[in-house]
């Protein structure tokens, strides 16, 4: 059950990662002035949920 877990959270960080991508290369897809700021939190979200997945779930 925690590698299952483990598992989620990091597809939940790949997931925030190609949207983080995607808000890089189109920043208009939210706001221009902003499309590079919602970019940073999408990655900083992404290591944070690979933090939670590894060290939190002990690994997959």
């Amino acid at each position: 059950m925690i590698n299952l877990l483990s598992g989620l959270f990091l597809l939940l960080a790949i997931t925030f990662a190609s949207i983080a991508v995607a808000f890089v290369k189109m920043p208009q897809l939210v706001d221009p002035k902003l499309g590079r700021v919602t970019a940073i939190l999408f990655v900083v979200a992404a290591v944070l949920f690979v933090l939670i997945g590894i060290v939190g779930f002990g690994g997959a």
